[in-house]
């Protein structure tokens, strides 16, 4: 049982388990008594994007890659200082996997909540962002959908195409085999994300680890 407030709390979980969802309710709920840092949004921002995606569709999908997991460590590296305010962090899926996730939590010592969520559900999540991408931007470029190669997407001919449901599953269940450990290794408490998530006691845990409520 961990008990007591932290200085951070960090959010971290499988693609659409909730953690930007969250974020956003807490920066809407408390404004500036806390800091909100979404990774994925801050990197995007480094690049003049709004969304992370925008970076594939610019760079390409092996320079993006490089490119962001760069940056991961970057805000890792960037956020190991004691922050001014009470922190809330929403960590992209791979930010545990980068080499500087272990110094940074060494350093900072947050209270981790891992949001967790089924592969089933990830893949509904992912089909509704791209369909939200899809309104953003080119769906017909070529580029399109290479963040999620051989997840939801695969290349054929001379774009990238989605795969079909069942398979999309299996390579979702894949791919989270390799990170839920970690998830589960870092984690202080896990809530179900995603859908079947409680934001009350979500937000409760929060603002408890927080001080703030």
């Amino acid at each position: 049982m961990h008990t007591g407030s932290y200085s951070t709390v960090v959010l971290i979980g499988f693609s659409t388990a909730g953690k930007s969802t969250f974020l956003k309710r807490a920066s809407g709920a408390f404004g500036d008594r806390i800091q909100c840092l979404d990774s994925d949004k801050w990197i995007a921002q480094s690049f003049d994007k709004e969304h992370i995606f925008e970076i594939f569709m610019q760079q390409g999908r092996d320079l993006a890659l490089q490119q962001i997991a760069e940056k991961e460590n970057h805000f890792l590296d960037t956020f190991s200082q004691p922050q001014s305010r009470s922190t809330l962090i929403a960590a992209g899926p791979f930010i545990p996997m980068r080499p500087s996730w272990t110094a940074y939590v060494t350093e900072i010592r947050p209270y981790i909540i891992h949001l967790t969520i089924s592969p089933e559900d990830v893949y509904e999540g992912l089909m509704h962002r791209r369909r939200q991408h899809a309104a953003m931007v080119d769906a017909g470029h070529e580029v399109f959908g290479s963040w999620d190669k051989d997840i939801t997407t695969t290349w054929y001919g001379s774009r990238y195409v989605q795969l079909p449901k069942e398979v999309a599953i299996e390579n979702i269940s894949r791919s989270m085999a390799a990170v839920v450990p970690t998830y589960q290794q870092f984690q202080h408490i896990s809530f179900p994300g995603g859908e079947h998530a409680s934001h009350q006691a979500i937000e409760e845990e929060i603002y408890t680890r927080l001080g703030i409520k």
